[in-house]
């Protein structure tokens, strides 16, 4: 297919359907490390640790996943601008695979000592870089695809709505070991099971994406010669001022976004909620986002990609302190009020920022690029900074009950520079994507 034809309503949903089951396969295994960290792998790889710091050693080995996305960004994004989009979408698979069973098989504290969690942080810098150099290629091709659609912003929505599939599947992976399993075998060896399932998952996605065809926009970018040598340096020098835009208008989605997977779920076990509890709060978050996600692409496509953005975090901001405030209650049916609202309110703009508005920022030789690097910046930046930070504030305040304030200030803060930027980006819905 050239790129003087649309492709057929069949093409699109198979490109679509392939294109985000890597975001949904990756965001599994990312949210299973975002679960566990404060719940379980304090137990498990820092148990020496007072309880508090343990928690906080737990969150931080979640953190240097997303520290190390850039860096994935840089090189996956260098090889999908230059080589094609389905060489390094294979390859972002093949690294985040390697990384979530080398997590699953890394022996405890009991067996080698500090070491065990020495290589968590290793393969969680692996699997970081596979997810960062994931999300643009992914982007990227389905936006090529669907470049002339009406409802090309619900279209992309693909690939970052596939988070709350991740999501939903990773929190119910828990749920169903905390029904199978008592906590005490959870910690010792259960844990492990969905990271196994995930790797093996990985491995059927490899082998889909090799059927994948490559963008025809691309193509005809190859045939002209027209690829850039150094694609990720090149936008890096070009965009710098636009990739560090766009990613702070990402930041309230993906920092405050990790709040309700991994801090969040700490404090709901500190007032007595169970695990299965804890982890069903995150299930119905999962659905309601994943429906808002779809709701707030289109309405993208009615109102514009930055009247949605604009929405969305000023949306956040105005419920940072009821949200936190119900999170602490220690009843389950306000906390999975909380949960859901939270990430209902978030995931309007989920579906926009990470996947249209970035992907019409960029020209296609330096698209995956710009939409890896403004991606994984906002995530090592506010992914890093908001549940590190919360967690700090907890131990520093010797508890939920006095830190919840000024958790709350932190994230609305958060969501407040995000809505600042965004009154100064431009919208993109009339955006060429063939140039």
């Amino acid at each position: 297919m050239g790129t003087g034809s649309e492709p057929s309503l069949g093409e699109k949903l198979r490109v679509a359907t392939i294109a985000s089951m890597g975001t949904i396969i990756e965001a599994y295994d990312n949210f299973l490390t975002a679960l566990v960290s404060t719940a379980i792998w304090p137990f498990v790889f820092f148990p020496k640790f007072n309880p508090l710091v343990g928690v906080l050693a737990g969150v931080t080995t979640f953190g240097v996943g997303l520290a190390s996305r850039p860096l994935g960004a840089l090189i996956f994004g260098h090889f999908s601008d230059r080589l094609g989009r389905k060489f390094s979408l294979i390859w972002t698979l093949v690294t985040m695979g390697g990384g979530t069973l080398a997590i699953a098989l890394t022996p405890s504290y009991q067996s080698i000592g500090i070491l065990g969690g020495i290589l968590v942080i290793i393969f969680r810098i692996i699997q970081g870089m596979g997810f960062g150099g994931e999300w643009g290629g992914a982007t990227a091709i389905l936006s090529e695809y669907t470049l002339r659609s009406r409802w090309r912003a619900l279209w992309v929505s693909w690939v970052p709505n596939g988070v709350s599939f991740g999501l939903f599947f990773a929190a119910l992976a828990y749920v169903l070991l905390s029904l199978l399993f008592p906590k005490a075998e959870i910690i010792s060896f259960a844990w492990r099971i969905p990271f196994i399932i995930g790797a093996i998952v990985i491995l059927i996605g490899i082998l889909v994406r090799y059927t994948l065809s490559e963008s025809p926009v691309f193509s005809k970018l190859l045939e002209r010669g027209d690829v850039a040598r150094a694609p990720s340096i090149d936008v890096l020098r070009k965009y710098w001022k636009k990739i560090l835009m766009l990613s702070a208008t990402w930041w309230y989605v993906i920092g405050n976004g990790f709040l309700l997977n991994t801090v969040a779920v700490g404090i709901m076990l500190s007032t007595k909620l169970t695990l299965l509890e804890a982890y069903t709060t995150v299930i119905g978050a999962a659905v309601v986002g994943g429906v808002t996600a779809i709701l707030g692409a289109a309405l993208a496509d009615k109102i514009g990609r930055k009247k949605t953005i604009l929405i969305s975090s000023g949306i956040t901001a105005l419920v940072s302190f009821p949200y936190l405030y119900l999170l602490t209650s220690g009843n389950f049916y306000l906390d999975f009020l909380a949960q859901s609202m939270w990430q209902g309110v978030l995931f309007i703009g989920q579906g926009v920022g990470a996947g249209a508005l970035f992907a019409e920022s960029f020209p296609t030789k330096y698209r995956a690029s710009g939409v890896g690097l403004s991606f994984t910046f906002g995530a090592a930046i506010a992914g890093t900074l908001v549940p590190i930070v919360s967690q700090t504030l907890i131990a520093l305040s010797h508890g939920v009950s006095k830190a919840w304030p000024e958790i709350a200030t932190l994230v609305f803060l958060v969501a407040l520079v995000s809505f600042l930027v965004g009154l100064f980006i431009k919208d993109t819905s009339k955006v060429d994507l063939e140039k």
